[in-house]
């Protein structure tokens, strides 16, 4: 969808203006439903009104469920831990979209200290208890990653 060109006199003036052609929120919209995959109700509800899709965009959002369910995930934290400052031991809970699930902790050197998971997880949240007993207090980081999604947090050890 493209407009016209506008006619911009010779000598232009602070109260010349360029007629609107597109309202930019009908373009906010577009972009909303075919690059970031929202629905028309989540759209509405981000803009807090209906707006015009428009044909701005080849493809579309043509993606399956799962990647779906990952944009709409985005920004949350997959792996966590509590207590966190900790003693001897910490758990981790992460989520698992299902597949392969790698969970590494390594210290501020990057060596691996303890591999706590590293197999096929069914789809859900689930935990695991990271013993640091044996480990001297100090900073230390939870690498996760399951398929291509990759997080990594940093664990505070003291005692």
């Amino acid at each position: 969808m493209t407009g016209v060109n506008p006619t911009i006199p010779a000598s232009v003036s602070a109260k010349d203006n360029l007629e609107m052609q597109t309202d930019f929120r009908s373009i906010y919209s577009t972009i909303l439903q075919d690059w970031f995959c929202l629905d028309q109700a989540s759209s509405d509800n981000v803009l807090l009104q209906n707006f015009e899709k428009m044909d701005l965009l080849q493809a579309g959002c043509d993606t399956t469920s799962v990647q779906r369910d990952k944009n709409q995930r985005a920004g949350d934290a997959y792996v966590t831990n509590y207590p966190n400052p900790f003693g001897a031991s910490t758990t981790i809970k992460y989520f698992s979209a299902g597949g392969l699930i790698n969970i590494t902790i390594i210290d501020t050197q990057g060596r691996i200290v303890s591999s706590l998971v590293n197999s096929e997880i069914p789809r859900g949240t689930h935990e695991v208890v990271f013993d640091a007993a044996q480990l001297p207090s100090g900073t230390y980081y939870c690498q996760y990653q399951n398929g291509q999604i990759a997080q990594t947090r940093s664990l505070l050890k003291v005692r």
